[in-house]
């Protein structure tokens, strides 16, 4: 509440897209992603702190996201739950309220949030004496809340002093305390009447009940009182109790192995579908991941434990949010060996301008090829056709600019009733679309992905012929020459000329 290290600037009207610093279970899962952010994020945080100040323990907000996308229940069990009895209805309902994953689900402001707070009463606690106090009558709109959780608190601490002040044994009269003996000795002590006492009891009651016969008040006997007997020792009742059994020790828990660990680290890292295998050279990591300081750290303590094969292809972060959308599907599909539904490129890397072969197998009913950019919009590159034929390739013509890009291929039992969309729009409208349609499909639909690379062109640069360079002759050398083509006889100076430095 009081971190200061990773307060940011708001705007009513602006989505923030920067903030990366947060805690593990109070992010929400656009802050771990870091996508659209707003109001509603810190939204998701508040609830988180009063989830954990009521009992409860927070699971990673990606992993309850990945869970409810393939239909499972969620692994964090609600607030109304944890807090049944103990705190106001409208206190757990606005807590549970606070973390849906879906950002959509959540109130949106603050004052909305303050509105499902007052809107009932506190739950009545157990009777509690507790002396008169004055509240004020106007008080901020915040505190109803708060309220609720402080005065939860304090009834849970009076209820569990009361419980174990109660459950705390009172120390017995004397006369009636009891002892109890272990089995060891051979014989229990029974119980005695001392005669003094039990003749004195018997004289009392005879003279009350001859009292209350003739309706007159009770009356001291005329006689003195006999004086009673000493009592030497208190009287102790002797329970003999059973030889205590000792409960068998529970078998040990064997350790998870490095794979297993690896594998349950792998699956709370944002922004990443990792399959890790175990192999002859020890745990090979494949599939995408974004590049950072966690997937360094991943694989600093897979080192630690086991030879790595680090086969991961690093993404960009405009790759996270079709991948947090494709998780649970692609895993489902790599789950196989071979894998049920895979794709195949011509080329991992095209020169601009060049045609990129995908390819699919086995060929689906239904054919879903997306190509997600840089710039936060898809191209859709093949969808089913009713009454036409499935073909298990699609052709992408590479444009510019040079980078990276993420294929996504969907094979669906039936049309997935995407209605009529443009060939290019925004990614994230068009996840919004697809993403419930994935989950309400009567058969989960197998995807896969995969990473090409744009490559840029290199400018062609024209050679130009070098004309080829001529011996210059110099006057003297031109005149020898032409005399002796004419036949004149030269001397042998101009002979000697002709053969060195005039000859061509």
């Amino acid at each position: 509440m009081i971190d200061f290290g990773s307060s940011r600037p708001a705007a009513n009207t602006e989505l923030a897209h920067y903030t990366q610093i947060y805690s593990g279970g109070y992010a929400p899962p656009e802050q771990i992603l870091g996508t659209n952010q707003g109001e509603f994020s810190d939204i998701y945080a508040i609830g988180a702190v009063a989830y954990r100040a009521i009992g409860g323990s927070l699971v990673n907000a990606l992993a309850r996201q990945n869970a409810l996308a393939v239909g499972q229940s969620d692994p964090q069990p609600s607030a109304e739950r944890i807090g049944a009895g103990r705190y106001p209805g409208s206190l757990l309902a606005t807590i549970d309220a606070a973390l849906a994953p879906d950002p959509t689900q959540r109130p949106q402001t603050v004052d909305a949030m303050l509105a499902a707070l007052a809107c009932e009463e506190p739950a009545k606690e157990p009777t509690v004496v507790a002396p008169p106090r004055s509240l004020p009558t106007t008080p901020p709109p915040w505190w109803p809340g708060v309220w609720g959780v402080a005065a939860g608190a304090g009834v849970v601490a009076l209820g569990l002093v009361a419980y174990f002040g109660l459950r705390a044994p009172a120390t017995p009269p004397v006369a009636s305390r009891q002892e109890i003996i272990s089995p060891s000795p051979p014989s229990a002590t029974l119980p005695r009447q001392l005669p003094g006492a039990t003749q004195a009891g018997a004289a009392g009651d005879a003279a009350q009940q001859s009292a209350a016969v003739k309706g007159q008040p009770d009356v001291a006997p005329t006689n003195p009182p006999a004086r009673a007997a000493p009592v030497e020792h208190a009287q102790r009742e002797a329970i003999v109790m059973p030889p205590v059994t000792p409960s068998p020790a529970p078998p040990p828990q064997t350790a998870p192995s490095p794979l297993e660990q690896g594998q349950a680290a792998a699956q709370s890292l944002p922004c990443s579908i990792l399959n890790l295998t175990d192999g002859q050279d020890g745990i090979r990591v494949s599939g995408l991941a974004l590049a950072g300081a966690e997937l360094d750290q991943l694989l600093a303590d897979l080192h630690n434990a086991s030879p790595v094969t680090d086969a991961i292809t690093r993404v960009d972060r405009f790759a996270c949010a079709p991948i947090l959308a494709m998780k649970a599907f692609v895993q489902r599909s790599w789950k196989g060996a071979p894998p049920t539904f895979a794709i195949r490129l011509d080329q991992r890397t095209v020169a601009s301008g060049a045609r990129l072969g995908i390819n699919v197998t086995p060929t689906p009913s239904a054919l879903y090829i997306d190509l997600y950019q840089a710039d936060g919009s898809v191209r859709h590159l093949s969808r089913p056709i009713a009454g036409s034929p499935i073909k298990p390739r699609a052709e992408w013509v590479a444009a510019p600019p040079a980078g990276p890009r993420l294929v996504v291929a969907i094979s669906a039992a039936t049309s997935l009733d995407l209605g009529a969309r443009p060939e290019t729009e925004r990614a994230s409208d068009y996840l919004a679309a697809l993403r419930p349609r994935l989950q309400r499909a009567a058969e989960p639909p197998a995807v896969d992905l995969v990473m090409a690379t744009v490559r840029a062109v290199e400018p062609a640069v024209a050679k130009v012929p070098r004309p080829r360079a001529t011996p210059l002759r110099s006057d003297r050398c031109a005149n020898i020459v032409s005399r002796a083509q004419l036949g004149e006889t030269l001397s042998d100076a101009e002979l000697t000329a002709l053969r060195t430095e005039c000859r061509s």
